[in-house]
């Protein structure tokens, strides 16, 4: 019986352990979201590893056929599975570069439940996994306010469904996540964080969520909105000292007629808020002479102006004898 002796290169297969060791490390996060940011990475990682190619002929797009498509198919293979990344610092900071080890031993799986990442990497690689997840890890510079306004004159229904028009996007899709660019709002969270609007009916109030320079846009909006209530009206009784009731609301109500008349011509020019601004009610009571007027506060001083004009005594002739 003879002893075949092996060769020492087969010696290498009878070894405990492997050339190449990973490491296994949890990542517990303190901001960021364990799903988004293991998508994030590795959208980076396989962007490098396994990057978008045009086909530059019939071979390639076959994989790894015969030909040349599939010598070149292997050449990219073989360049993709040695490429590492270089991790700069942060600017401001004061830590040197960190070069990664082959990025395709890498393995990055989130768990929701703890909201950590498990990782999975040669030593050299996870040095810079460390890093790369600490500079992700951050609270976001993107912050929505929430302000509370109480109308005291506006209806809140009405105003926040003006407010939702004038500045609430509705385009689908990623673009109607994203806040309005507005004048006078130049902060990182207004552009961001999409503008949301509630209203309390009880309290007449509306709640306004969105970034913080964006909400003092709507904050000027709505003090205007609400300065004044077109449902205000003055109302007065005024004696006619010299004539009667009944002409004096005859005259003032065929002048407002015809303004009215004026204003058919295209109604377009007058808002309905301003048509009921301008609407004024003048009554005659024929026992006592006098007349009931009622308008709202912009009108009402030209309407009694024009009253007391008409009122006025009648030119008297003296007779000298």
């Amino acid at each position: 019986m003879t002893c075949r002796k092996w060769p020492p290169w087969s010696r290498k297969w009878d070894l405990d352990s492997a050339s190449s060791v990973n490491q296994l490390r949890v990542f517990q996060l303190k901001h960021a979201i364990a799903e988004e940011l293991s998508e994030t990475i590795n959208l980076a990682i396989q962007s490098v590893i396994n990057p978008a190619r045009q086909p530059t002929g019939a071979g390639v797009g076959g994989g790894f056929g015969g030909g040349v498509g599939g010598a070149q198919s292997a050449q990219q293979l073989r360049d993709v599975r040695s490429a590492v990344l270089e991790l700069l610092p942060d600017v401001g900071t004061k830590d040197g570069k960190v070069v990664s080890g082959i990025l395709s031993e890498i393995r990055i799986n989130p768990d929701a439940r703890t909201n950590s990442l498990v990782v999975t990497a040669p030593e050299r690689s996870m040095v810079m996994m460390k890093r790369l997840i600490e500079s992700l890890d951050k609270p976001t510079s993107v912050v929505a306010d929430i302000k509370h306004f109480l109308l005291e004159n506006a209806d809140a229904t009405s105003v926040s469904d003006l407010l939702a028009e004038l500045f609430v996007t509705d385009d689908g899709g990623q673009g109607g996540q994203l806040g309005v660019q507005l004048a006078g709002a130049e902060d990182a969270s207004s552009s961001i964080v999409p503008l949301r609007f509630s209203v309390d009916v009880r309290t007449n109030s509306i709640f306004a969520v969105g970034g913080r320079e964006a909400l003092e846009v709507v904050e000027a909006v709505v003090a205007r909105l609400d300065q004044s209530d077109i449902r205000e009206r003055k109302t007065e009784v005024y004696s006619l000292q010299n004539q009667p009731a009944a002409d004096i609301a005859n005259a003032v109500n065929t002048f407002l007629q015809s303004q009215r008349d004026l204003q058919q011509i295209d109604p377009d020019l007058v808002s309905p808020f301003e048509q009921i601004e301008r609407e004024v009610i003048v009554v005659a009571e024929p026992s006592t002479n006098p007349l009931i007027v009622s308008a709202t506060p912009r009108y009402y001083e030209e309407v009694m102006k024009m009253i007391e004009t008409l009122d006025r005594p009648p030119e008297q002739v003296t007779v000298r004898r």
